[in-house]
């Protein structure tokens, strides 16, 4: 009998770093040394606290520091184990041990993103019980074909429990990562993302630093009193624990407008939000409800600007939320994510009936928007859930009714004339980004001042 002949298939670290780190964004890979970082910083929370508990994060830090030269995130956690960076935490492929509602795996992000910036990787971990750092320079590692491992250097016999926490320094940056790293643009995106992306741990107590400015939270609160009332549903799906909310957003006023073109396009749209990680904000297109995925449905129009609904995923298992692993999109084929569809339809259809009735008095609809007060997300939900029995398992959204008072002096002018003339006329005026609306009320007030007076 002949000795079998086999196939070597083992994999090539240089094509391994290549493909692993080729389709992620360096914005993506600063998010996912956080996501690490609130983990630690959050272990010891109950699900739901960071929605539900006040300063339930107070205290927790995660600073990041980078130039051309060097990258750094530290973060006053529980730190790792070193049975842990033995058996899992440097392994490919491999999650973290088992914590309550995950927003990081340590089993390709954090080596995705380091591997991503630079040649030398420092970790260094401080817990309760160790002090340990791990080095890695990629070069050398990566012409070892039959070594995956990395060495770790204990630093002392015993860790320091008032001074707990990770640090991630990664030098000998690329040269597109220094270039980033070195662009005040790439410094003011990763600040308003992560003000918007971690906005519910934010707003829990947890800073973030940027190369020494504290990242302010996005403003994401709901109007709520008098005839504006968010809705709210929750329910339970395959394991999974789900939230949907609602509403007017906060700082919407109705503009002079019929469209309420002026209001900031950013923070309109629909949220969907996995262990209160926002993974898409302010969608108006068909990874949500709007036209193309729901044909009974109506395209995005600025008319709905103000609107804002937010769809709360929340699992033990990170592996069961709808998201990708660049934890910035969703899996469109989740069945878990298009059973909920049809809920958040339901839900957006009111303010799209508001919006319609708004253009007939747009004076009083100010007036009710302006009187109106505000509520986070965590005490609306927390509101309905004292509220909440078998028979009112969901709150339908609603808003004021406005009926015109003013259809015996107001009409509305419409006609179409070509464009190039139009843009035109906005040059004249001196203000080429106006309206079509205001357009045509300027030349009707010119006509009428000059002709009738």
């Amino acid at each position: 009998m002949s000795e079998a002949i086999v196939a070597n298939a083992s994999p090539d670290k240089h094509f391994f770093v290549e493909s692993l780190t080729k389709d992620i964004t360096l914005l993506d890979c600063v998010l996912d040394l956080i996501d690490n970082s609130i983990d630690s910083v959050s272990s010891h929370l109950n699900p739901g606290d960071v929605l539900n508990v006040a300063d339930s994060l107070k205290n927790s830090k995660v600073k990041i520091d980078f130039d051309k030269n060097a990258f750094t995130v530290t973060d006053n956690g529980k730190g790792i184990e070193l049975q842990d960076a033995i058996d899992t935490v440097f392994r490919f492929g491999s999650i973290k041990k088992s914590q309550k509602q995950s927003i990081g795996y340590y089993g390709i992000g954090l080596k995705r993103a380091i591997f991503k910036m630079g040649k030398e990787i420092f970790v260094e971990s401080t817990s309760k019980k160790e002090k340990f750092q791990v080095t890695i320079e990629v070069e050398n590692w990566t012409r070892q074909p039959g070594d995956w491992s990395f060495p770790i250097e204990i630093k002392g016999e015993n860790g320091d429990p008032s001074n707990t926490g990770v640090g991630v320094l990664v030098q000998g940056l690329y040269p597109e990562i220094s270039e980033s790293f070195g662009s005040p643009v790439f410094t003011t995106k990763l600040s308003e993302t992560i003000g918007r992306d971690y906005y519910f741990f934010l707003r829990a107590g947890l800073e973030v630093w940027i190369n020494g400015n504290l990242v302010k939270p996005a403003q994401l609160e709901l109007k709520t009193g008098g005839d504006f009332k968010p809705g709210v549903e929750e329910y339970t799906d395959q394991g999974v624990e789900v939230k949907i909310v609602s509403g007017c957003h906060s700082t919407f006023e109705a503009q002079n407008t019929e469209d309420a073109e002026n209001f900031d396009p950013k923070i309109s749209g629909w949220y969907v939000i996995c262990n209160n990680r926002i993974i898409l904000a302010a969608n108006k297109d068909d990874k949500t409800i709007w036209r193309g995925r729901h044909e009974n449905f109506t395209y995005w129009h600025p008319q709905y600007n103000g609107f804002v609904g937010f769809i709360f995923f929340s699992s033990a298992d990170p592996k069961l939320l709808p998201w990708t692993t660049t934890k910035r999109y969703v899996d469109l084929e989740s069945t878990l994510y298009r059973s909920a569809l049809p809920k958040m339809l339901e839900m957006t259809k009111p303010w799209i009936r508001y919006t319609q009735q708004r253009k007939a008095d747009i004076p009083k609809a100010k007036q009710l928007e302006e009187t109106a007060t505000k509520s986070t997300l965590g005490d609306i939900i927390a509101s309905h859930s004292r509220r909440q029995d078998a028979v009112t398992p969901k709150e339908t959204p609603s808003f004021p009714v406005i009926q015109s008072t003013q259809a015996d002096y107001y009409v509305s002018i419409q006609f179409k004339v070509e464009k190039s003339r139009v843009e035109k006329c906005k040059i004249e005026l001196g203000n080429p980004s106006m309206s079509n609306g205001d357009l045509g009320k300027q030349a009707f007030e010119y006509f009428y001042s000059n002709e009738i007076g």
